[in-house]
């Protein structure tokens, strides 16, 4: 992805957006992880360990922040392609 093209830097803007969303709606990531404790004759123990990685909604708030900045940014550059340009007049001082 080219992010020195409009196009690329719209995607990436769209990226950011749904991030920040993902990071808001699940800012708590839990699992679990098995491995074998021991093992005797056909009898095998398995030993689960709980993980859990917690994001402040801090970094939800500001992946979302940038990504509409962005996007407003291309807005903008956008809009001021079609704006006529302005003309001083010779009369005013």
């Amino acid at each position: 992805m080219n992010i020195q093209s409009p196009k690329g830097r719209i995607v990436l803007a769209s990226i950011a957006l749904v991030l920040g969303a993902i990071i808001l709606r699940f800012d708590t990531l839990v699992w679990s992880t098995t491995e074998e404790a021991f093992h005797i004759g056909q009898f095998k123990a398995m030993r689960e360990y709980p993980n859990s990685l917690v994001l402040p909604p801090v970094i939800g708030w500001a992946i979302l922040a940038c990504g509409l900045l962005m996007l407003a940014g291309e807005i903008t550059r956008f809009v001021r392609q079609f704006r006529r340009p302005q003309h001083r007049s010779e009369t005013a001082t």
